[in-house]
């Protein structure tokens, strides 16, 4: 993409909080995994979005177990 840079800084920013608040059990950095906080972070020239899950489909995965 044009903004790796700021790519790196959303990765860096919620891989952090996702360590922190589950391997490391310090619930705190929960708040940080929210879409509220992704939308403060989020630039309009690479916006970012947090979803807390994802329905697979058939479609989506070609097959299901």
């Amino acid at each position: 993409g044009q903004r790796p840079d700021l790519a790196q800084r959303y990765v860096m920013a919620l891989s952090l909080a996702f360590f922190e608040a589950n391997l490391n059990q310090q619930a705190d950095y929960g708040r940080y995994l929210t879409a509220a906080y992704a939308e403060s972070l989020s630039q309009s020239v690479l916006p970012l979005s947090l979803v807390k899950s994802v329905a697979l489909t058939p479609s989506l995965t070609g097959r299901l177990p």
